[in-house]
């Protein structure tokens, strides 16, 4: 594991970079970008990173309040500008860019604010589950009603991420999955309070903003997931209207929480729609080594 320092407010941001394995000169970068309460480790158990890191150098990044880099406790410290730089210093600490950003949830949020005010970061945009507009009760949506309210008391009472824990699986009826609630006690609450607090109130692009955009981007959302869905479609009719090369791709069968679960899938389409096949070492087309 790496870190480095957001020059902007001081904030320490860990990520680990890996490969490529084929030990080629100059080949092409991709980072990572997580989702609410999750960290870089998401995309290793998924197996995003061993499948991308044969033939890319892959940067997963912790982004701040969540995994190992800093938690500040404010939340005008999550403010987008300031997440943006984040991801600008990991670049530059690497010497990396411009980079094809894959990002789920709050990371597609992350990477379509930087394609929109930071477009010289990045080569292309995969936005998995993500939206442009604004999220105003979005993670009451993810979660569960009330969750700002199961944070502060868990900050109060000692309990931390558990009171928050605790009322997610009374209102599910049935306890978290291992590896789902594991995560979620992870984090830190004041820092996840001090999170979700800014993503409730953070403004999303407007229409002119997205359409602005020119970086090619690929969105991909799974069809049970209604939200990202109509926003992702509203995003493309956008910006094909102003020229940006831009496509859609639909996840059968999944929803936001899910839709990594589909890590073949959306290699594949961001594959076709992002790169060249490659060969695969049976010649045929290697689609999870173009991004």
């Amino acid at each position: 594991m790496a870190t480095t320092v957001n020059p902007e407010d001081g904030t320490e941001i860990a990520y680990r970079a890996a490969g490529p394995d084929d030990g080629v000169a100059g080949a092409p970068t991709v980072v990572l970008l997580h989702g609410t309460a999750l960290s870089k480790a998401v995309w290793q158990g998924y197996g995003f990173v061993p499948a991308l890191r044969a033939h890319h150098r892959v940067i997963a990044v912790d982004l701040r309040g969540h995994g190992r880099s800093g938690k500040p406790e404010r939340p005008e410290d999550y403010a987008m500008d300031l997440v943006a730089g984040d991801v600008a210093a990991v670049l530059a600490a690497e010497a990396a860019g411009p980079a094809h950003v894959l990002g789920y949830s709050y990371g597609a949020r992350i990477g379509l604010h930087l394609a929109a005010r930071r477009p010289e970061l990045l080569s292309a945009l995969t936005a998995v589950a993500g939206t442009w507009r604004g999220t105003r009760g979005r993670i009451g949506q993810l979660f569960f009603p009330g969750f700002l309210d199961s944070l502060r008391a868990g900050i109060a009472d000692g309990r931390g991420m558990g009171a928050f824990v605790e009322d997610w699986e009374a209102t599910i009826g049935h306890r978290l999955d291992p590896a789902t609630r594991a995560a979620m006690l992870a984090n830190d609450a004041r820092a996840m309070l001090a999170y979700t607090t800014r993503t409730e109130e953070q403004p999303g692009l407007t229409p002119h903003e997205l359409a602005a955009i020119t970086v090619p981007t690929l969105f991909v959302v799974g069809e049970r997931d209604t939200p990202q869905l109509e926003d992702s479609r509203a995003a493309v009719r956008i910006l094909r209207e102003h020229g940006t090369r831009t496509g859609l791709e639909l996840v059968p069968g999944r929803g936001h929480g899910d839709v990594l679960a589909a890590r073949d899938l959306i290699l594949a389409a961001a594959g076709r729609f992002h790169g060249a096949p490659g060969s695969g070492p049976d010649g045929g087309p290697d689609t999870m080594a173009v991004i």
